[in-house]
C-alpha cells in the first residue's frame, strides 16, 4: 500500500482504464479500474485506502457519463460506483467529490434527466458511497437556466461547513456567471450568490481552474474570465460570494494558469502560469492569497507541452501533460526545484486532470461527528473520542485507535489530525 503524499496517474489509452503509484521512485505495474469507460477519466483519492475515479475531467458538462468507479483498497481492486441519482449514464455524471473532516464524503452530480438544462445536485454519503443521500438542487432545469458546480470544497477543520464552486446562466443573475453554493450546517439549509465576472469560459468551454477553501473560511478561485482576450483572474472571498476580490489578474489569451497549492499554515497559495512564449512560472502569495507575484527558482520547469494536471500537498507541486511528463516542485519557496518524474510511466495517453495524491487521513469510517461512538465537540477546547473501530493497519496508526476511549485537549483540528495522521509514533 502506497503512503500518504504518492502521487498516482490515471491512463485513458485502454478499457479498462489503468492507474499507477509512482513509488519509490519509479511507477508500478497499472491495475485497471472496472467501471470507468470516460474519454477523460480523473482520480481523486479520498484517504489512503478509499479512492475514487470519475469519467471526467474538470471542463464541461459531466451530464452524461455516470458516476465512476470505488476501489476500497488503495487502488488494488476496483468496483463501478453506485450512481447517486440511479437513473444510468445518459442522464448524469458525477463532477467532484471531496471529503469533509468527519468522513462524510460529498459529490457534485450533474442532472439532465428532466431537462436538457443542466442542474446541479450535492449527494452525501456517510458508509463510503454504498448509499448516497440527497442534501439540494440547484437550477429549475427550465429552458436557457443551468447550473453547474465544478469544485466540492470542503472546510480543512468544520465538517458543516462545504462549498461548491459553481457555472451557471439564468440561474441568480441574468446571463451568465459564476458562484458558490455553500452550506454551514452540514446540509441542512444552502445558500448560492452569483458574481458575473467570476464566469469561466474559454473557447467555449467552461471551467474552473481550481479552487479551495482556507481554516479561516475564505475561498480562492483561479480562472480564466469571459471576455476576450481572455483575462486569467484569482478571485478570493471572505463571505461565500457575497463579496468578490481580485487578487491577481492577467490580460492576453496566450496566458493560462493551473492549479492552487496551499502550505501548512496557509499563508503561501501557488498557482503555475504558462505565458506566450510557452515558459512556466510559478506565482506565490505569502499573505493568504490577498497578493501575488511571480517567484524566481532555483530550477525553472522546462517543459514544451500544454500543463494540464496539478496536485499538491503542503510541501510539493505535481504538474503533467498530454505527453506524459511530469515534474514534481520541491520546496514550494523561491530555492525550488523541479524534477522530472516520469520515467516508465505506464500509460501511453492522457486526459486532463490525471494526476492525484494520496492525502495523509487513514479512513473515512473511523470517525464521526455525533455522539454515538464517534468524536464529540465540546466548544474548542477539548475532543472525547469513544468507541474508535479497529483499522485496516495497525501499525501505522496512533494509540488511540487501540483505546475504547481516549481524550485529547486542544483545538479540534490538532486533535483530528493526530487520530489520523500516519506513520509511526504519535502522542
Amino acid at each position: 500500500m502506497a503512503d500518504p503524499g504518492t502521487v498516482v496517474g490515471i491512463g485513458r489509452d485502454v478499457s479498462p482504464r489503468e492507474i499507477s503509484n509512482h513509488i519509490g521512485g519509479t511507477w508500478e505495474s497499472p491495475v485497471s479500474v472496472t467501471g470507468t469507460t470516460g474519454a477523460d477519466p480523473r482520480i481523486i483519492p479520498l484517504t489512503k485506502i478509499l479512492w475514487v475515479t470519475t469519467n471526467n475531467n474538470d471542463g464541461g458538462s459531466e451530464s452524461n457519463n455516470g458516476p465512476g468507479s470505488v476501489s476500497t483498497d488503495g487502488g488494488v481492486t476496483w468496483a463501478a460506483m453506485t450512481d447517486p441519482l440511479d437513473n444510468g449514464a445518459g442522464n448524469s455524471g458525477v463532477m467532484d467529490i471531496a471529503i469533509a473532516v468527519d468522513g462524510r464524503i460529498w459529490a457534485c452530480v450533474h442532472d439532465t434527466s428532466n431537462s436538457v438544462w443542466t442542474q446541479t445536485k450535492i449527494y452525501y454519503s456517510d458508509d463510503e458511497m454504498s448509499t448516497w443521500t440527497l442534501s439540494v438542487t440547484n437550477g429549475s432545469g427550465v429552458s436557457s437556466e443551468q447550473s453547474r458546480g465544478w469544485r466540492v470544497l470542503c472546510h480543512p477543520t468544520n465538517a458543516n461547513i462545504v462549498a461548491i464552486a459553481m457555472e451557471g446562466s439564468g440561474v441568480g443573475i441574468s446571463g451568465s456567471s459564476g458562484g458558490l453554493l455553500h452550506t454551514t450546517d452540514r446540509g441542512d439549509n444552502w445558500s448560492d450568490t452569483w458574481f458575473r465576472d467570476l464566469q469561466n469560459s474559454q473557447n467555449g468551454v467552461q471551467y474552473i481552474y481550481e479552487a479551495v477553501i482556507l481554516s479561516n473560511g475564505r475561498v480562492i478561485i483561479n480562472h480564466v474570465g469571459k471576455n476576450s482576450p481572455f483575462t486569467t483572474y484569482v478571485h478570493t472571498t471572505d463571505n461565500y460570494g457575497v463579496d468578490w476580490t481580485i487578487a491577481n489578474s492577467r490580460n492576453g489569451s496566450s496566458f493560462r494558469q493551473m492549479g492552487l497549492y496551499v502550505s501548512a499554515d496557509e499563508l503561501t497559495i501557488g498557482f503555475i502560469e504558462k505565458n506566450a512564449s510557452a515558459e512556466q512560472f510559478l506565482w506565490l502569495s505569502t499573505d493568504g492569497g490577498d497578493n501575488f507575484s511571480v517567484v524566481s527558482l532555483a530550477i525553472e520547469l522546462d517543459d514544451p507541452g500544454s500543463i494540464n494536471s496539478f496536485v499538491s500537498t503542503t510541501d510539493a507541486i505535481w504538474v503533467g501533460d498530454f505527453a506524459e511528463d511530469i515534474h514534481k516542485l520541491t520546496p514550494v519557496s523561491s530555492s525550488g526545484v523541479w524534477t522530472k518524474i516520469d520515467a516508465g510511466f505506464p500509460h501511453a495517453s492522457t486526459g486532463d486532470d490525471y494526476l492525484g495524491i494520496i492525502p495523509d487521513v487513514l479512513t473515512s469510517n473511523s470517525y464521526t461527528a455525533d455522539t454515538e461512538g464517534g468524536i464529540v465537540f465540546s466548544g474548542d477546547a477539548v475532543n472525547v473520542v469513544q468507541n474508535i473501530p479497529p483499522t485496516p493497519d495497525p501499525e501505522d496508526t496512533v494509540v488511540a485507535f487501540h483505546q475504547q476511549s481516549a481524550t485529547f485537549k486542544g483545538q479540534p483540528s490538532g486533535a483530528i489530525r493526530r487520530l489520523l495522521r500516519l506513520g509511526g509514533n504519535h502522542g
